[in-house]
Order: C-alpha cells, then sequence, then structure tokens
C-alpha cells in the first residue's frame, strides 16, 4: 500500500533520512547490520529505494555513506 504524500511531506522524509543515516552508517562501521526500528520504516523504506542500504537490509551501500558523509559536512 503506497501512501501519497505532499511535496513538503516527501522533502521532510528525505532530509530526516539523511539524518538517520549517519546513525545507521555508525552502527555498520561497528559491525552491525542497520537494523531500524519499527517507527522508522517509512525512512528505512526511502533509504533502500535510494540505494543507500541494501534491498535486504543488511548492509550499509557506499552511496549511503556518501550520503551521510555530506550530511555531517553541513
Amino acid at each position: 500500500m503506497s501512501i501519497e504524500r505532499s511535496k513538503s511531506e516527501q522533502e521532510f522524509i528525505n532530509q530526516k533520512t539523511r539524518e538517520l543515516m549517519v546513525g545507521w552508517c555508525d552502527i555498520a562501521i561497528r559491525g552491525s547490520p542497520p537494523i531500524p526500528r519499527v517507527e522508522d520504516a517509512v525512512y528505512y523504506e526511502f533509504a533502500q529505494s535510494k540505494g543507500w542500504i541494501s534491498k535486504d537490509g543488511n548492509r550499509v551501500l557506499a552511496a549511503g555513506f556518501d550520503t551521510a558523509a555530506r550530511f555531517l559536512k553541513r
């Protein structure tokens, strides 16, 4: 079931996911898969759709690390 989101909601999801990527990358660097909390599911799915997290959810991909690094530089 796909929820239609306004442009503003989509932009919020984009930016919030970038913020969460920092934590997920930190977890991955420490040696664990980035397992999201239930309340983070919409952000996790967005990250998967962008190719930042693998489709199986077991690892952060290079694009995810790049996205998190750019977020930290802001």
